[in-house]
């Protein structure tokens, strides 16, 4: 949930209003951020005010990105695990019965599960970079559903660049191959 927050010190006539937060976010810690940006670049009008608020937004972005990685990736782990085991499993609703025994609480169904993986050579490195691939997927499809018809066409035209620099991230997050034997 995105929330404007109006706090003591922030001059309310600010003709860029205040910035957009997550609730739960420091807003003494973007100020600060904001403040340093403002004494390096030394704003002069109001175009030089817009640069410093997007330079103070992307650092923030940056910020809140790292901040976030880390759980989605753990997040979407059980889904990974799933996807590179659909090719063994044969249906989906086994290869995600298998993830929920691995990151589940029965240690003798997680330790079985484990097991096959090691057969397969499914490393706990191999479901983080799944996972990572899937939410960097996730979110590319995201960005493209945002940008319409009314964007100027060099902003499609680095969108594009961007999904196919990712498309070929996804493609070197391997998925391991099986033989018909198996």
């Amino acid at each position: 949930m995105v929330i404007n927050i109006k706090k003591p010190g922030f001059a309310s006539s600010d003709p860029l209003g205040p910035p957009c937060l997550l609730s739960g976010e420091n807003f003494d810690l973007y100020q600060a951020i904001q403040t340093d940006v403002e004494n390096l670049l030394m704003p002069k009008n109001i175009l030089d005010r817009m640069t410093v608020r997007d330079c103070t937004d992307k650092i923030w972005e940056g910020l809140r990105y790292k901040r976030i990685e880390a759980q989605l990736i753990d997040a979407g782990r059980p889904a990974a695990l799933a996807q590179l085991l659909r090719p063994i499993k044969g249906y989906i609703e086994m290869a995600e019965q298998a993830a929920k025994n691995y990151y589940g609480s029965d240690v003798k169904k997680s330790a079985e599960v484990k097991k096959e993986l090691l057969e397969y050579g499914i490393t706990d490195d191999l479901i983080r970079a799944k996972a990572l691939a899937m939410q960097v997927h996730d979110l590319v499809r995201g960005s493209k559903s945002n940008i319409d018809s009314r964007t100027e066409p060099e902003t499609h035209a680095r969108f594009k660049t961007g999904s196919h620099l990712i498309r070929l991230l996804l493609k070197v997050v391997p998925v391991p191959s099986f033989s018909a034997d198996c």
